[in-house]
């Protein structure tokens, strides 16, 4: 059995319509049915998902030239009232008898053959193993218990110091999600937030970290601590959320934190796909004095164009430059444009995962005028962090927010009234 999922056909569905969809579903199958004999089965169960039934082909290697086949087909363009289209496909594979005896195991083998091919590549085939099924259940069961993690709360935020290279103060700090599971314990996000994306969890967990953050924020500085801000970081399902905006808003307002506290972190990539709606988000939410950020840059591909229409505060050079700046003459001389470019832009430079004193050195040479990495601090609890900050000797807080509230720019003319009255009361 072969389980064939068509790549990128969501994207004509949502752009040309379901009737251009379909006729192209009818070119896939005459595809499908000119790669097999009259003896072979092709059907398709939904969706743009098809399955092919093979008889009588016991060696794997005639199995995988049908398989290529079936790919190298699908591979080459549409043409649909006109257009162009270009599609690809991800093919499970499974076996009779040795994986599955009945027909809804075949499938369902299959299908997970499939999902294993379109995490590592896209236009490729796999065979089943058994392991994948031990896999499968294990990625079910852990969504499973992250729905029940975040119903229940059992996450908790992290900070870590971001410090100025020449004050040594510590400036602002980036909040990072831990999930205090009550069976396995202390999980680290690498090992939950892809799948927090892949199933749009991340929307809901997203938002509980910045509320998160915010309050924990404004309760330092209830506490008598200087005020520092704090960095959050958004995802690609996040951003492309039509309520961004106002959900942020809500959680300055609930916490009471005064918007230039706040930080938020894009990618580059979440920022090139949709560079249009990205801009006037950014400009709404620059609006109401948040700082943005661009994530790990130097990784995305972004050109300098797109880099100087956008309303951009910080560049965080990727940790991975960092590593090799001392020893790697190519690490060394993409930071030292990044920093260059960064200060022609005005912009606050920061460098991630900065763990030697020869490194901040090196950095601070170069015009860099923050870091954040294990030489000044490991992400640790809200109580913990309280050590890096220093009690404040400003006038009153509030008192000092009003009047800074008064030199911000109004938000009129770009959001709603709505929005517009919530936007006031956090200025």
């Amino acid at each position: 059995v072969l389980f064939i999922d068509l790549d990128d056909f969501k994207k004509v569905n949502d752009t040309m319509g379901h009737s251009t969809g379909d006729d192209l579903l009818r070119e896939v199958a005459a595809r499908l049915r000119g790669c097999v004999r009259k003896s072979d089965t092709v059907a398709r169960l939904g969706g743009d998902e098809f399955t092919i039934v093979l008889l009588d082909l016991k060696a794997p290697e005639l199995i995988a030239r049908v398989a290529e086949k079936v790919i190298a087909s699908l591979q080459k363009p549409f043409t649909v009232e006109g257009r162009d289209f270009y599609l690809g496909a991800s093919v499970g594979i499974a076996i009779y008898p040795d994986d599955g005896e009945d027909a809804e195991l075949l499938v369902r083998n299959a299908d997970t053959a499939m999902y294993e091919i379109k995490k590592t590549s896209k236009n490729g085939y796999c065979f089943y193993t058994g392991d994948m099924s031990a896999r499968a259940i294990a990625r079910m069961e852990l969504e499973d218990d992250l729905r029940k993690g975040i119903a229940g709360e059992q996450f908790e935020v992290h900070y870590q110091p971001c410090v100025d290279v020449y004050s040594g103060r510590v400036v602002s700090a980036e909040a990072l999600v831990r999930w205090r599971h009550p069976e396995r314990g202390l999980i680290m996000p690498d090992q939950f937030i892809g799948l927090a994306e892949e199933t749009g969890l991340i929307v809901e967990l997203g938002q509980w970290v910045l509320n998160a953050a915010c309050r924990q924020t404004r309760a330092w500085q209830n506490a008598g601590y200087e005020p520092i801000s704090v960095a959050v970081n958004l995802s690609m399902l996040q951003f492309e959320q039509g309520d961004l905006v106002e959900m942020i808003m809500e959680a300055l307002v609930s916490s009471n934190l005064h918007s230039r506290w706040l930080e938020l972190e894009l990618t580059e990539g979440v920022l090139l796909k949709n560079a249009d709606n990205a801009k006037e988000v950014l400009d709404q939410l620059r609006m109401l004095g948040i700082r943005i950020a661009i994530d790990d840059f130097g990784t995305g591909y972004s050109s300098l164009i797109q880099l100087k229409q956008l309303p951009i505060d910080c560049l965080k050079i990727d940790r991975e430059f960092i590593d090799g700046i001392l020893d790697d003459n190519d690490d060394a001389t993409v930071v030292e444009a990044i920093v260059a470019l960064g200060r022609k832009l005005n912009l606050t430079l920061v460098a991630e995962g900065v763990e030697e004193p020869e490194q901040l050195e090196l950095l601070r040479s170069l015009g860099c005028q923050r870091c954040q990495g294990y030489l000044f601090g490991s992400p640790c609890s809200a109580e913990h962090f309280s050590r890096f900050l220093t009690p404040s000797h400003l006038p009153d807080l509030e008192e000092n927010e009003e009047a800074l509230s008064e030199q911000l720019p109004s938000p009129a003319g770009t959001l709603g009234d709505h929005a517009l009255i919530t936007a006031r009361r956090i200025l």
